[in-house]
């Protein structure tokens, strides 16, 4: 496959994010994610039901200036910590 061509996925993939991309992304867990969802931190996710799980979706664009700012404050707070080792 080559660089130039779009697939259905990476289409997907530009527009969503999943929990487990804001994991990987900021380094927490997914209950972080999930607590942040519930107290309006994050704005309510697409929520796809699979059978007895369900898969937590957001919109690249929306999401990324929020998971901007978290990013500074985890890092700012990572940095403190680091001091205190």
């Amino acid at each position: 496959m080559s660089e130039e061509e779009i697939t259905p996925q990476s289409q997907f993939d530009e527009k969503y994010i999943t929990i487990g991309g804001i994991c990987a992304t900021l380094l927490i867990s997914r209950g972080c994610v999930l607590l942040a969802t519930r107290k309006g931190r994050l704005p309510p996710p697409i929520v796809v039901p699979m059978g007895a799980n369900e898969l937590h979706l957001w919109e690249r664009s929306k999401l990324a200036p929020i998971m901007e700012d978290w990013r500074v404050r985890l890092s700012k707070r990572r940095r403190i910590a680091e001091h205190f080792e």
